[in-house]
């Protein structure tokens, strides 16, 4: 039987595991929550808590049908039991999963949201680097550079601030990326070479390391560099695997295809052009957006069917 210092101690240790990218133990934890029906309203917020850990979790193990019902329950929940920052933090990773599936449309609005709605949300830095990192994205990947370049810059003013290194690598590595985006390869190296010592510093994987060795790649690929740009970009499709970030993965693919076909080794552009176009094909598969917006859409109509009983049973 849960009570609620149990269930307090069940949350900490889910959260100190996910910290740590354990996330089965941060899995188990988190199911013991998720009560469907919490017997005492005191453990509804940790039902809540559960369902919102166990959505990040999903996230991050790319079980994204998981990830967006679980959510969309937080959500509801927490908007139910009025509780304002779980439910912006819901709605703040829905925007998250759809940014991991390139649905940016649906993750622009709900970072928009937040921006308008729930503001005090960003003034934690933590929530900000989350926020702003998949904004960010979000507007680079559908070419809104001018605009992602704004984000990357708040993020990273906040991260000199708070000596934040994570952000720090996130931001430059994308700002070198729009920066090679619009030919301006200087800058662009300048970001890229700022942000690899910062990565030697940490001395292991960090989410950003991918996106900065291929477009370094990419960078040396442009300026005719061809046998650097294949080393770098090989480094960056390896990264890209470790780190599962299959966007990455897929764009180090089309450099390598670019690079041999300015080489005139038609073969291994082929080659590359062919294991881009497949894992682009499946990656869009497997990540079906329609299918969550469709999980999303489903709960929104059994919350208006559940007031209409309620007033319904009024009359």
């Amino acid at each position: 039987m849960l009570t609620p210092d149990s269930s307090e101690e069940l949350l900490q240790k889910g959260r100190k595991c996910f910290a740590q990218e354990d996330y089965v133990q941060a899995k188990n934890y988190a199911e013991k929550l998720d009560l469907s029906e919490p017997i005492k309203d005191a453990l509804q917020e940790f039902s809540l808590e559960g369902k919102l850990l166990l959505g990040c979790i999903a996230i991050k193990e790319q079980e994204y049908e998981l990830a967006m019902t679980k959510l969309v329950q937080a959500k509801y929940l927490s908007k139910k039991t009025q509780q304002e920052t779980l439910y912006a933090l819901s709605v703040l990773h829905i925007g998250i999963l759809y940014t991991q599936v390139t649905s940016y449309s649906n993750a622009l609005v709900n970072f928009e949201y937040i921006d308008k709605n729930y503001n005090f949300l960003l003034q934690k830095p933590i929530y900000q680097y989350l926020c702003y990192t998949a904004w960010g994205r979000a507007l680079y990947y559908t070419n809104q550079l001018t605009a992602a370049a704004d984000y990357f810059n708040t993020l990273l003013a906040s991260a000199n601030k708070n000596q934040d290194k994570k952000a720090l690598i996130i931001s430059m590595a994308y700002l070198g990326n729009i920066q090679t985006s619009q030919k301006n390869f200087k800058k662009a190296l300048l970001y890229a070479k700022k942000t690899n010592n910062l990565i030697e510093q940490i001395g292991t994987d960090v989410d950003g390391l991918q996106v900065n060795l291929i477009n370094l790649g990419n960078i040396h690929y442009q300026l005719g560099k061809y046998s650097e740009a294949v080393k770098l970009t090989s480094r960056g499709i390896t990264a890209a695997k470790r780190l599962k970030d299959e966007l990455s993965e897929i764009k180090g693919y089309q450099v390598m295809s670019y690079i041999f076909q300015k080489q005139k080794d038609y073969k291994n552009a082929l080659l590359y052009q062919t294991i881009y176009s497949k894992f682009f094909e499946d990656f869009f598969v497997r990540n079906n957006h329609q299918k969550l917006r469709e999980i999303e859409h489903q709960a929104i109509i059994q919350k208006l069917e559940d007031k209409v009983k309620r007033i319904e049973n009024l009359l």
